[in-house]
């Protein structure tokens, strides 16, 4: 599970990749094909793809499901909608994009997933307005106490190995630490 971007007002975004490129291989220590095999970047190939994507309903948040990489036929029930390409033996030769369009927005999104071995999974996002930093902020302020955190994450894996981006990493790292307000929090990922 993972959010879904944004990309404006109140469309999210899901992207299912088809193309077929090598990728970064920490073994090795560069770009290499998948699974050691010889394989170059493919821009076209000679099989296709089957895509069948079902979008559950929210209380009629939904107000269009769209495709700006493939025509696709949309099907209604009561509980979801069923997105499948409107046309048989579909090409991988782009990445299949659909676009859902929300009546609103919330900020606050809880996923539930379940399987059949009754094993559960979670996710919960919060994403905080602008109105909602501004009560916080009033609030802190109105008990003279502000106590901020801060979360670096940085990338550590064989990809930052040539031209010293381990390094620039760690000096930008003094940086940042050396910039945060008295008092406040920080982790380090």
């Amino acid at each position: 599970m993972t959010d879904l971007p944004v990309v404006s007002g109140n469309k999210i975004r899901f992207v299912v990749p088809t193309t077929i490129a090598p990728r970064y291989n920490p073994s090795v220590g560069s770009i290499s094909a998948p699974a050691g095999t010889e394989a170059q970047y493919v821009q076209s190939v000679s099989y296709t793809i089957d895509f069948r994507c079902q979008i559950d309903k929210l209380n009629e948040q939904i107000k269009g499901v769209s495709s700006s990489s493939h025509p696709i036929k949309i099907q209604f029930n009561e509980n979801a909608y069923e997105i499948t390409f409107a046309q048989d033996n579909t090409f991988m030769d782009r990445d299949i994009i659909v676009d859902i369009e929300l009546s609103t927005r919330t900020n606050t999104i809880l996923a539930i997933e379940k399987n059949n071995q009754n094993q559960l999974a979670l996710m919960v996002s919060f994403t905080p307005t602008s109105d909602d930093c501004r009560k916080v902020l009033n609030t802190m302020e109105k008990i003279n106490h502000v106590n901020n955190e801060f979360i670096f994450i940085i990338d550590c894996s064989g990809s930052m190995q040539d031209e010293n981006k381990i390094d620039l990493a760690r000096q930008a790292m003094i940086l940042f630490l050396k910039s945060l307000p008295v008092n406040c929090q920080f982790n380090i990922i």
